[in-house]
C-alpha cells in the first residue's frame, strides 16, 4: 500500500509543480516616463556628431540645406539597435549609425519604473554656407 501512495505522488507530484518562466517584454515603446539619455545629455550628443559627420564638400549634387532624421531603439542594457533612416541622404546616415555605434551606452528609458526598450528619434539639419 505504501508503495502505490508513493508511486501516485511520484506521478502526480509533476503536475503540481509548474514551471515559471520568465517573461520577457519585447515591446518597444515610443512614449515613456523616463527618456533614454545619451552620456553627457544633448549637449554632447550633438558634439559627438559634429565632431564625427562631415558633409561631403566636392560634390556637384550636394544640397545647401539637409535634413536627416533617423531612428533607432535604445536596448534596456543601453545598447542601440535596428537604426533606420526616415528621411535624408545616404552618406550622412552612415556617418551619424557610425559615430552612434562607437559611443559609449546610453541610460535606459524606463515606465512604471521597469527599463524598457524605447524608439528614439534624431533629426539633424545640415545648413552648408556658400
Amino acid at each position: 500500500m505504501r508503495k502505490l501512495v508513493y508511486i501516485i505522488l511520484l506521478i502526480c507530484l509533476p503536475l503540481f509543480c509548474i514551471a515559471q518562466k520568465a517573461e520577457v517584454d519585447t515591446t518597444v515603446y515610443n512614449a515613456v516616463e523616463v527618456q533614454p539619455k545619451f552620456p553627457g545629455g544633448e549637449a554632447a550628443l550633438g558634439k559627438l556628431l559634429m565632431d564625427n559627420v562631415h558633409y561631403p564638400k566636392n560634390n556637384e549634387n550636394v544640397m545647401l540645406e539637409s535634413r536627416t532624421v533617423i531612428q533607432f531603439i535604445v536596448e534596456k542594457d543601453g545598447t542601440l539597435t535596428n537604426f533606420e533612416k526616415l528621411k535624408g541622404a545616404d552618406v550622412i546616415y552612415d556617418q551619424i549609425v557610425n559615430s552612434l555605434k562607437k559611443a559609449p551606452k546610453w541610460t535606459p528609458g524606463s515606465l512604471n519604473g521597469k527599463v524598457v526598450r524605447v524608439r528614439y528619434f534624431i533629426p539633424i539639419q545640415i545648413c552648408l554656407g556658400e
